[in-house]
């Protein structure tokens, strides 16, 4: 949930369906309990990511 400091996010619906924000820990947990899918590990969303958590992340992205 925002709060003060933590702006709302706003999707489009189309390209982008939904968002959130994690902190470092939260993103790791979600990974790890499927909470979370992310980008193949080719894509460049991937590698921004990664980037900024600071190493690789477990878990993976795939259509259903």
């Amino acid at each position: 949930m925002p709060g003060p400091l933590t702006p709302s996010i706003t999707v489009d619906g189309s390209e982008i369906a939904e968002a959130a924000w994690f902190t470092r820990e939260q993103l790791h947990q979600a990974c790890l309990d499927g909470g979370v899918r992310l980008p193949p590990e080719i894509s460049i969303a991937r590698k921004l990511i990664e980037a900024w958590y600071g190493h690789e992340l477990p878990g993976g992205w795939s259509r259903r």
